[in-house]
């Protein structure tokens, strides 16, 4: 979007939440770490280009050095709001650090969110929601409800 306008909801397309207060960076229009980081998974950080990563701490699109530049002057415009700077945005913890050590979910964010997002890795867009131990939601790829365990 080139005109500034203020933002209600997140902008992660399977999350859509009201946002706790409007904002008017784009960049901090969601409602949690972890929708910012699955938003970014396969964005560049700062002009939100289209990208296939080649590590996972990967942030930029390869050749965008203006984009890392922009980036190290004004890291607090892009991150999103009190992340965590030991694990920068969009990194995915390892297998072993999830609730489920098969592999089969991936947490996603750097810092504890309010919610806790598990994704597939094979990519068929279904994700588990969780905001404290004992309840947990599985959402459809097109964000429905699809179970909720106690």
């Amino acid at each position: 979007m080139s005109k500034h306008t203020t933002r209600h909801y997140c902008r992660n397309t399977h999350c859509r939440a009201k946002l706790a207060a409007p904002v008017d960076n784009e960049h901090h229009a969601f409602c949690t770490s972890g929708c910012h980081a699955i938003f970014y998974r396969h964005r560049c950080l700062v002009c939100e280009d289209a990208m296939r990563r080649k590590r996972d701490d990967q942030r930029f699109k390869n050749g965008h050095k203006t984009c890392q530049n922009e980036y190290r002057r004004f890291p607090h415009v892009f991150d999103y709001p009190g992340v965590n700077p030991g694990h920068p945005t969009g990194v995915a913890m390892s297998a072993s650090q999830t609730l489920d050590s098969s592999g089969s979910k991936v947490a996603v964010g750097g810092d504890l969110p309010r919610k806790m997002f598990w994704r597939d890795k094979a990519g068929r867009g279904w994700y588990w929601e969780s905001e404290d131990l004992g309840e947990h939601r599985l959402f459809s790829r097109s964000g429905d409800l699809a179970a909720h365990l106690h």
